[in-house]
């Protein structure tokens, strides 16, 4: 089946086998085209590059001097990354060799701080300490608020943003964030450009 010629062109095959090829070069990508219509498309594609190789041929491109260039820095890129795989092959690490080297280099692996936050937000300062009042008085959870009250899209989720680092978010809320305890609600909604 790999064998199957699906196109000729100037004489030359195109067979599933260069349709597969050509789907593993995409990476994860290619999953994308690994549909009936997506190889139809990749066929396609490698029928109009034989063609623009056999026209390139007949006009003699090879020997233009921009070509020459482009041909010179492709191949000494190749030579850099065929000697560096070479040297990589070569090298071996044990798990006790990592271990050691991450005890000894914590600073190498140190990221930024980070904090995970929900919010809600709403358009007036009146409207926010309504429904922080809701919330302290165990009337509603801040879940189900940010839910019913938010206008963000994080509403959807509770209000929860995700992890982010100092300096992602506005910098009111992001100094209000910083400032607290894990599992913490602010005493007083935290207003911003955005409400």
């Amino acid at each position: 089946m790999e064998n199957k010629i699906l196109a000729t062109v100037n004489g030359q095959p195109i067979t599933e086998a260069d349709v597969t090829e050509f789907l593993a070069g995409l990476g994860q990508r290619g999953q994308a085209y690994d549909n009936p219509q997506g190889r139809a498309m990749i066929l396609t594609q490698l029928i109009n590059s034989r063609l623009f190789l056999i026209d390139a041929q007949r006009n003699l491109l090879e020997a233009e001097p921009a070509f020459k260039e482009q041909m010179k820095k492709m191949k000494e890129n190749l030579l850099t990354n065929y000697a560096v795989e070479k040297l990589i092959a070569g090298v071996t690490v044990t798990d006790a060799e990592a271990e050691k080297f991450y005890q000894e280099n914590p600073d190498k692996f140190a990221g930024e701080e980070t904090v995970n936050a929900s919010h809600i937000l709403v358009s007036t300062e009146e409207e926010a300490k309504d429904v922080l009042a809701k919330i302290k008085a165990g009337e509603i959870t801040f879940e189900d608020a940010a839910k019913q009250y938010s206008s963000c899209p994080s509403k959807d989720e509770g209000g929860c943003l995700g992890d982010f680092g100092r300096g992602q978010m506005v910098p009111e809320f992001d100094k209000a964030v910083f400032a607290m305890a894990e599992g913490e609600i602010t005493e007083e909604p935290v207003k911003t450009q955005v409400g």
